[in-house]
């Protein structure tokens, strides 16, 4: 695979890893009880944290096999 478009997968699972658990947080306010939104903020922030964490480990084996 390309690394060009491995970063560029790393790079958007890293951002949207932030911008998933900052709107986690926004949409959770300071209730015990938190809303469906605001959980699948937090669902999504993991999956694109494990996605950036494979991708990255993939970028990293790809490069030292260069």
């Amino acid at each position: 695979m390309d690394p060009e478009t491995l970063g560029m997968v790393f790079g958007g699972s890293g951002v949207l890893t932030v911008v998933a658990f900052w709107l986690h947080r926004r949409l959770a306010g300071t209730g015990e009880r938190v809303g469906p939104a605001s959980m699948a903020g937090f669902v999504l922030g993991w999956l694109s944290a494990l996605t950036a964490l494979l991708t990255g480990a993939f970028l990293l084996l790809v490069a030292v096999s260069r």
